[in-house]
């Protein structure tokens, strides 16, 4: 594909998106995930269930507009070109696999800095790492190629994870 076919088939995409966005959030709420087999959760047996319901996603059960990112993605960005309402999806997915309410999920924002938000603090710009005692939030941390760190305090029942930057 030439430069000129490669540009008029990138504007068609960005003329159509609009009405494909709008297909997909009327679709996308009417469907349920059978029997909450879709997406897959590994969980730690070191980190007690019973304090924290805690796990990590596989790439498998999200839905995406482009076939290099058919996995789960939970992270909008405009380097991916993924849509947000795709990533919306895939998060409503994730919460009801995982029983918790998407309104209330927080995701560290991978800027490779050393900035903490404590969750229920104003929010900063930017941050790598997340902390909180609230038991109604979920965090997460994005994996991909730095790793993701979870700290749980049984007794002080405080949760934080951090993205290693490297």
């Amino acid at each position: 594909m030439d430069e000129n076919e490669k540009k008029k088939r990138e504007s068609r995409e960005e003329k159509y998106f609009p009405l494909i966005d709008d297909h997909i959030k009327m679709i996308m709420p009417k469907l349920t995930l059978p029997d909450g087999k879709m997406i897959e959760i590994l969980q730690s047996s070191l980190i007690p269930n019973d304090v924290f319901n805690h796990g990590f996603t596989t790439r498998h059960g999200g839905v995406s507009t482009y076939k290099t990112l058919s996995s789960l993605n939970l992270v909008h960005s405009d380097k991916r070109r993924d849509l947000s309402v795709n990533v919306q999806e895939n998060r409503r997915r994730l919460a009801l696999t995982c029983r918790f309410d998407p309104d209330k999920f927080r995701v560290a924002k991978c800027v490779h800095e050393a900035k903490v938000w404590v969750v229920g603090d104003p929010e900063p710009d930017s941050y790598d790492a997340l902390i909180t005692d609230n038991s109604h939030v979920t965090i997460a941390a994005p994996g991909s190629d730095c790793p993701t760190v979870l700290f749980c305090d049984p007794v002080k029942k405080v949760c934080h994870i951090i993205i290693i930057s490297h």
